[in-house]
């Protein structure tokens, strides 16, 4: 899907507004440039050049505003609304209205023919018998021109924003699945240690409490400072390390920092929660192994767990929570990630290496 996080850059900068009416400007002077050239003069009478490039000034002024008026106006409030019958009536009567003007001005324009000499006489092809005809034809020429091209970025430009909501309505409803996710396992570790009379309940609940509101801001916004995402994973490990039994060796890490930059939310957490709950025996030794890399360019990721039989089966029927991670990387990021899943036969590896916005 390429890069499409719509932070990335703010339509409604200045500098952007600048660069956008220069380039409409460029394309409109390249348009009438190429015209020029391309478009052979017509047969006219000695006199007549001033006239010529007037109704050329006037074709051009109608047919860019025209542009504008048919992709800000038009095409919106009529073709993408299925109003095809007004559509195409405002189009046509249009091009006859301004058809009819050219004409008359054309009229009122041009001074009176001066007498023929002899040779012009035999050679009637010369009188410009054909120039009412011309500009008739190039206006209709820069006029379908104009119509296409607008009509068609204008349906493109509805395409994209319909897809942009799609692409939002995909990702909060991803963030609902996860968030009850998260707060069912939490949930069951301090129940756990309240059914132990752990003094670490409290602490538990404190940490909750933080987890939560974390959690409850994240969903949002699609990008969150990296240090608020570090810190809620290390108040989430710590949690963790309260309910683990002492045949678990935990190794969690995290290297480096990044300075001002942004990351999605939630997002590692489903690969966290998967290594902390189905890499856990209470019977056998085992080791989860949880490392974190930042810099100012990106963030690498590693978790690697045992698998245990007894768990293996209900880790696969709850694997929606790596399927939506996966579509959430996809939204986000596009392919600008790399994501390496492992799953051998007695353990299972994830590698995720985020660039950094």
């Amino acid at each position: 899907m390429g890069n499409v996080y719509f932070s990335a850059m703010d339509l409604e900068k200045p500098t952007y507004q600048h660069k956008k009416i220069l380039l409409h400007i460029l394309m409109w002077v390249i348009f009438i440039s190429v015209q020029l050239f391309l478009f052979p003069k017509p047969p006219h009478r000695p006199g007549e050049d001033s006239f010529l490039i007037i109704e050329n000034v006037i074709i051009n002024l109608y047919v860019i505003a025209f542009f504008y008026f048919n992709f800000y106006y038009l095409t919106t409030n009529y073709y993408l609304k299925k109003k095809y019958p007004t559509y195409f009536g405002i189009v046509i009567v249009g091009f006859i209205i301004v058809s009819i003007i050219i004409q008359g001005l054309k009229g009122d324009m041009h001074p009176p023919p001066p007498p023929m000499s002899p040779e012009q006489f035999h050679r009637p092809e010369e009188t410009g018998k054909f120039v009412p005809y011309y500009f008739i034809g190039i206006f209709l020429l820069k006029f379908m021109i104009s119509w296409f091209i607008s009509s068609g970025l204008r349906i493109y430009a509805s395409w994209k924003d319909a897809e942009k909501e799609n692409y939002k309505a995909e990702l909060a409803y991803l963030k609902l699945q996860i968030n009850p996710h998260f707060l069912f396992n939490t949930l069951n570790n301090i129940y756990a240690l309240a059914l132990m009379k752990s003094d670490k309940t409290a602490d538990a609940v404190q940490r909750l409490s933080s987890i939560m509101r974390y959690v409850l801001q994240g969903a949002e916004t699609p990008f969150v400072a990296v240090e608020d995402e570090l810190d809620y994973i290390k108040d989430f490990m710590a949690l963790q390390r309260l309910r683990l039994p002492e045949n678990v060796q935990l190794d969690f890490e995290i290297n480096g920092k990044a300075d001002n930059k942004k990351i999605a939310p939630l997002l590692l957490m489903t690969y966290i929660e998967n290594a902390m709950k189905y890499g856990v025996s209470t019977e056998e030794d085992c080791e989860i192994i949880i490392h974190l890399s930042v810099n100012n360019k990106h963030l690498e990721f590693y978790a690697e767990n045992r698998k245990f039989e007894d768990l293996h089966h209900e880790a696969q029927s709850l694997g929606i929570g790596i399927d939506n991670a996966k579509k959430r990387l996809d939204l986000l990021y596009g392919g600008n990630y790399k994501l390496n899943i492992i799953d051998a036969k007695d353990k299972y590896i994830t590698s995720l290496i985020l660039p950094l916005l």
